[in-house]
């Protein structure tokens, strides 16, 4: 009884690793489709084995950003935040504001998956880090940045345009 008991568990596992559930990264959409400027841009993509991902992108000046709102976010609203309730965008640059790039070069190549720590959630889509903080516009229409000493990293935000330099 005991062998055959062993036996189903055995064939039960077997089938399920053969068939079974599907992974986490099938459930994604393409992250392609939230690119903001799908041609012509330097946005490389490939998949490896899994749910290995490359998203390479060259950033110059503040093209290279990631759009999102504070009602999609695990980010606090600011409370200086402009008055508007359509005023809820945030962005996520890839260098810092007023920068050339990177680490002040021009140019500069980088992973977005691992930059952002980029990761899908329930079929969409979030930014984990904010290596430059995070933009928005203030109450009196001057732009503001937050969390660019990591304090914000770990906080999901929906991507909601993903933008590379062109």
């Amino acid at each position: 009884m005991r062998f055959l008991v062993g036996f189903m568990s055995l064939v039960a596992i077997v089938v399920t690793a053969e068939h079974g559930c599907a992974d986490s990264c099938s459930m994604c959409p393409d992250i392609q489709s939230i690119f903001s400027n799908k041609t012509g841009s330097t946005i490389l993509y490939s998949e490896g084995p899994g749910c290995v991902r490359n998203l390479t992108c060259t950033v110059k000046g503040t093209f290279t950003s990631i759009y999102s709102a504070f009602s999609v976010s695990d980010v606090p609203r600011p409370e200086n935040i402009a008055d508007h309730p359509e005023v809820d965008t945030m962005i996520i640059y890839a260098t810092s504001v007023g920068g050339s790039g990177g680490s002040g070069g021009v140019g500069v190549v980088i992973d977005l998956y691992s930059f952002y720590g980029i990761v899908c959630e329930d079929a969409q889509w979030y930014a984990t880090k904010y290596p430059y903080g995070i933009s928005y516009t203030d109450s009196d229409g001057g732009w503001m940045l937050i969390g660019f000493n990591g304090e914000l990293d770990g906080k999901r935000s929906l991507i909601k345009i993903l933008g590379c330099s062109q």
